[in-house]
C-alpha cells in the first residue's frame, strides 16, 4: 500500500517528473516528502554510487544495482536498475546476467565482482579478508571494490524502501522514460 503521503510530496522536481512521465517515482517522492532528514544526502550518495565510478562503467554500476535488488527480491528496483542498465549494456545481457551471472557473457572481474555482492547482500557476516583477495587476485582495484560496496549499501537501502512503501514497478513504457532520465540525467531529479 502506497502511503498518500507520499502523493503529496513534492517540489518542483517532482512535478516535472510527474507532467514528463505520467507519474511520480516512488523513491523521488520519497526523497522529497522529508528532504532534510533523506532527499539531499541520499540523493548524493546515490549519484556518488552510480554517476561517478572511476573503476566501473554506468552501466556495470546500474547493472550491479539490479543485481543486488534481485537477491534482495525487490522487483521494483531490479526493474528500475535493470531498465537503465540494459540502455548501457543491452536488453540481453542484463537478462542473462540477472537469470544466471555465472554463465551470462560478462567479464571475469565482473563475475568476480557480483560473486562478492551476492555475499555481502546475503551473507554479511561471512564476509571476510579472503573475500577481498579473491576480488585482488580477479583483478579488482581497491576503487573498483569500494565503488562496489557503495553499490551494495545504496541499493539495500532502496530495496527497504520500496519494499517497507509497497513500491510498484512502473509500467513498461513508463519504465523505458524513466530509464531514459535517469541515464542521461542522472539521479538528481529523483
Amino acid at each position: 500500500m502506497r502511503l498518500t503521503v507520499l502523493e503529496e510530496a513534492g517540489g518542483w522536481q517532482v512535478a516535472l517528473l510527474q507532467k514528463v512521465l505520467g507519474f511520480t517515482p516512488s523513491l523521488a517522492a520519497v526523497r522529497h516528502y522529508r528532504p532534510e532528514f533523506f532527499g539531499k544526502h541520499y540523493a548524493a550518495v546515490l549519484r556518488q554510487a552510480l554517476r561517478r565510478g572511476e573503476a566501473w562503467s554506468r552501466g556495470d554500476l546500474e547493472l550491479m544495482a539490479a543485481f543486488v535488488s534481485s537477491r534482495n527480491q525487490c522487483e521494483a528496483a531490479t526493474r528500475s536498475h535493470g531498465a537503465v542498465a540494459a540502455l548501457y549494456l543491452g536488453k540481453e545481457k542484463v537478462r542473462q546476467v540477472l537469470g544466471d551471472y555465472l554463465t551470462a557473457p560478462i567479464s571475469e572481474p565482473l563475475r568476480a565482482t557480483l560473486v562478492f555482492v551476492e555475499k555481502v547482500t546475503l551473507l554479511p557476516s561471512e564476509v571476510g579478508g579472503d573475500d577481498i583477495q579473491r576480488l585482488r587476485r580477479a583483478g579488482i582495484s581497491e576503487q573498483g571494490i569500494r565503488e562496489a560496496l557503495l553499490v551494495c549499501f545504496v541499493t539495500a537501502i532502496t530495496d527497504r524502501l520500496a519494499e517497507s512503501f509497497g513500491f510498484e514497478p512502473a509500467a513498461e513504457g513508463a519504465q523505458k522514460s524513466l530509464a531514459f532520465l535517469s541515464r542521461f540525467v542522472g539521479y538528481r531529479a529523483g
